[in-house]
């Protein structure tokens, strides 16, 4: 950073200091390499709540879910930052202070520019069924004001954000408008302006909607040197509208493979996951019944850890129109049975977990190793099939949580709905 953009910046900063508490001594990014922070991955079960800020929390037992990602709530780049050295924290301390208190990690979205700081500030946005012309999707006109607000935040929420992405969906046309390279540089300025402030803070490359150009877009990402200033991969593996959790997995395997032939293995965030969500977000949604919706929410989580993935976000924890599985029941707060099933799943998945696998008749198998024993999961999502239930089986649990006792040597019909059946030997 030259001597003329250091003294913007200490204006700026001094400008803050006088708008808002907690903010920076200064905006200097150390040169340096960054020091790597590997997540452990114990924030799995992680949810979008809309009203987050407004004190709503999924209506599900303590601990259930370990992460909430901020996005759609109030709290981007142009929420916090709506005028130069103004910072307006009321809904993000919300949404922090709300976290804290069901004992889940935050994992905030940088992003979006503000309009005032927007290169160009009346670009068109469209997409999901609306259009505006508010630059949200621009690249700032200066740097400097992208790392004074990313070091005000960090600096204000040190040891209490768990983790920040740089930008949503930087794939699409809708969030970024900038060039592959300017997310990366923005993306350097980010990480390095954290880990100076908040080493522990795990930072999540762009996310990419793997849908469409998403791999294309991320193996470009990597050819610039983007993943040099991340800690994980950052994905949205939205299926077509017809497919199902299935299919998703299948995005994000290629999404792996064609980084690891680029030699980027960090760990994989699914950021975003729902099912019949339209291109573009706009049309029909591919409607599922009840029982096909826990379905989703449980082989979604269960193939995740199977296939390794760090994270994975449900969004929302609503009964969003424009989405198949729906969280809670129409107009309300209270909680549909796919919510029972994320209780469950999370419950299946407290053991360690092998790979899980698959015969020609399209069967899954997942094996969990608990302290006392351990579990097999089964389903197959295309049809009825037959399994013989194993040694010391002693009973058999499905993803609403009713459950059955069960000998070894039992044959039981299983469907597209996950079954557990459970041994303590």
């Amino acid at each position: 950073m030259s001597r003329a953009a250091t003294a913007v910046v200490a204006a700026l900063v001094a400008l803050a200091v006088a708008t808002t508490t907690a903010a920076p001594a200064s905006a200097s990014v150390s040169p340096g390499p960054p020091t790597r922070y590997a997540p452990t991955g114990a924030s799995y079960f992680g949810v979008h709540e809309g009203g987050v800020t407004r004190g709503r929390w999924p209506q599900v037992p303590p601990g259930t879910v370990s992460s909430v990602r901020l996005w759609d709530t109030g709290t981007t780049w142009r929420d916090v930052n709506p005028a130069p050295g103004v910072f307006r924290w009321d809904a993000l301390d919300a949404a922090v202070d709300n976290a804290e208190a069901h004992g889940a990690d935050v994992d905030l979205v940088l992003g979006s520019t503000p309009q005032w700081a927007a290169r160009y500030p009346w670009s068109w946005v469209t997409g999901a069924g609306s259009s505006s012309m508010d630059g949200s999707a621009s690249p700032p006109v200066s740097e400097v004001d992208w790392v004074v607000y990313v070091q005000a935040v960090v600096t204000r929420y040190r040891g209490r954000i768990a983790a920040y992405e740089v930008w949503n969906e930087a794939n699409l046309n809708l969030f970024w408008q900038g060039s592959t390279v300017e997310m990366a540089r923005l993306s350097s300025l980010a990480y390095r302006t954290i880990k100076r402030i908040d080493r522990l803070a795990v930072v999540a490359a762009p996310s990419a909607t793997l849908r469409g150009s998403g791999t294309t877009w991320l193996s470009h990402y990597a050819n610039v040197g983007g993943f040099r200033w991340a800690d994980a991969i950052n994905v949205h593996a939205y299926p077509r509208p017809q497919d199902g959790p299935e299919e998703a997995a299948v995005l994000i395997r290629r999404a792996r493979e064609v980084l690891a032939a680029k030699d980027i293995r960090l760990p994989v965030w699914n950021t975003e996951i729902n099912y019949g969500h339209a291109v573009g977000g706009i049309g029909a949604t591919h409607e599922l019944s009840v029982r096909d919706q826990a379905a989703f929410v449980a082989r979604t989580y269960l193939l995740g850890r199977s296939d390794r993935v760090a994270r994975t976000y449900w969004y929302d924890w609503s009964s969003h129109p424009a989405l198949s599985v729906r969280m809670t029941r129409p107009g309300s707060d209270q909680s549909a049975p796919p919510a029972t099933a994320f209780v469950v799943t999370r419950a299946w998945l407290r053991g360690r977990m092998a790979a899980c696998t698959v015969n020609r008749a399209g069967t899954r198998t997942c094996t969990v190793i608990y302290a006392k024993g351990r579990a097999v999961v089964t389903w197959n999502p295309h049809r009825v099939v037959t399994v013989t239930t194993g040694a010391n089986t002693a009973y058999q649990q499905d993803v609403f949580g009713q459950t059955w006792p069960v000998r070894a040597g039992r044959r039981v019909r299983v469907g597209s709905s996950p079954m557990l059946f459970r041994t303590y030997r």
